[in-house]
């Protein structure tokens, strides 16, 4: 049986907080077998930062306050990445890079049975980058996908946020 490791990260009072503020702390808590996963803040944006040797793996980001931090930005690092799916009670977001030709990548909206793909223009839609720029698929070792999650998404009331991903699809 796999043991679920949490990983709690609570802000503390300092010259840039308030400490009459509610605290915007996250817990990740994932499986060792799915990876390692790191959360790191400045001021009001937090940092999650996913390692996974197997490629395949998942995660939940649960809120210790009120509130989200005011930014969320993701560091995945996988050498590929055919899926990582968001998923909240009321939301389910994909990101995907394809890993043949141009490294083309798509964000979509799953609901029921439909997937709609987002352009820029919707509230939810957040690129996915590669960093640095110029890495091919397969991503070396220093390379990563990077992701800010939408604000929307973030000022919703929902407790926890459930990802998922998978590097490259297997046989």
């Amino acid at each position: 049986m796999s043991r679920i490791l949490p990983v709690i990260f609570l802000f503390v009072c300092s010259a840039n907080i308030s400490c009459a503020e509610e605290p915007r702390g996250l817990e990740a808590i994932l499986s060792p077998d799915d990876g390692k996963i790191a959360i790191t803040r400045e001021q009001d944006r937090a940092l999650v930062t996913i390692h996974s040797e197997r490629g395949i793996g998942k995660a939940v980001l649960k809120r210790l306050g009120e509130k989200w931090p005011g930014q969320i930005t993701l560091r995945i690092h996988l050498s590929g990445l055919e899926s990582f799916k968001l998923t909240t009670p009321s939301t389910r977001l994909s990101w995907s890079v394809s890993s043949h030709g141009q490294q083309e990548s798509m964000v979509t909206l799953l609901e029921e049975s439909n997937e709609t793909a987002l352009r820029p223009d919707h509230e939810l839609y957040s690129p996915i980058t590669i960093v640095p720029k110029k890495a091919k698929i397969p991503l070396p070792q220093e390379a990563y996908f990077e992701i800010v999650l939408p604000a929307p998404l973030l000022k919703a009331d929902e407790p926890e946020l459930q990802l998922q991903w998978i590097d490259f699809y297997r046989n």
